[in-house]
């Protein structure tokens, strides 16, 4: 991932070349400004150019634009994509990033990539809190889980490990691990095959069995899901190309014409703040929890 602040070198290969054939770049920054490269060399006799390195100082998209004249001429582009620079607060990372956005838009103003960074942290904290998934990947997550008959549901997934579990006595006290339990592979741990010698120990005074378990798992991706990216991605992209800055109906008036215009039923325009539309809802609800083990706590 390329960030705010890295430096890059900017190359071109050229094919076919020869002695004749020169080379010159251009660079257009993410809010549109335009800067003739410095450096343009080649160090084997045409085929392969270089310019000085160039510090990537907007978010955003970035456009190199070479020029070669003589043998192998043409104009040959490459682009690349810079994030916002990343914040030292421990926040779950956004389901979609800034080049989500830009490829599918095309473009984003100074503007709009100002508000995106935001926009795509609320966006994915609304998709997180519909849909119950954290999507993202977690190593040695703790969850404090009821049985329903003998088996405990594992909350998140895809699940890729489970790696212990634990009885939790009747103050909320986790105790050793135990064995004997079976994951299924999927999202399901059997606890038939558990054994019940925790009765007799000391650390167990009550005279029946646990109600719950403590459970430590790994689950997530190291990809979202791509119809998680699109619909992470729709939601910023409503909002940054809204008609309206406020809540509510955009209107203007044109000497005796005035028009309305729209995004959401009743003519609400989309605002400042991402919203989690029914479509939306549709497209992730397959990703909804169903009924299974009762969650305690975390």
């Amino acid at each position: 991932m390329t960030d705010v602040g890295d430096l890059l070198i900017p190359t071109l290969t050229v094919s076919p070349f020869d002695g004749t054939t020169l080379a010159s770049l251009s660079i257009t920054a993410p809010d549109g400004t335009i800067a003739a490269g410095t450096g343009e060399s080649t160090a084997d006799g045409g085929a392969t150019w270089t310019a000085d390195e160039v510090t990537l100082n907007q978010a955003g998209l970035w456009v190199f634009a070479w020029t070669v004249t003589g043998t192998g001429q043409g104009v040959e582009y490459s682009t690349v994509v810079v994030n916002l620079a990343p914040t030292a607060v421990a926040f779950l990372p956004a389901l979609a990033g800034l080049s989500d956005l830009i490829l599918r838009a095309g473009s984003l103003t100074e503007a709009q990539t100002a508000r995106a960074h935001a926009a795509l942290a609320d966006a994915s904290a609304l998709v997180r809190r519909y849909t119950r998934q954290i999507f993202t990947a977690v190593d040695d997550d703790l969850v404090i889980l009821r049985p329903v008959g003998m088996f405990l549901v594992l909350p998140q997934g895809p699940v890729t490990a489970v790696n212990e579990v634990r009885a939790v006595d009747q103050d909320g006290v986790a105790g050793d691990e135990i064995s004997g339990w079976v994951f299924d592979g999927i999202d399901r741990i059997d606890i038939t095959r558990v054994g019940f010698g925790w009765l007799a120990d000391p650390w167990w005074p009550w005279s029946g069995g646990p109600e719950s378990f403590q459970v430590s798992y790994d689950h997530g991706n190291d990809d979202v899901p791509g119809d998680v990216i699109a619909v992470v991605s729709s939601m910023v992209l409503r909002t940054l190309f809204s008609p309206s800055t406020v809540e509510g109906m955009t209107s203007e008036k044109i000497g005796e014409y005035s028009y309305q215009l729209g995004q959401f039923a009743g003519g609400a325009a989309a605002g400042l703040s991402v919203r989690l539309t029914e479509a939306d809802k549709d497209a992730l609800s397959h990703y909804r929890q169903k009924a299974g083990s009762a969650q305690v706590r975390l």
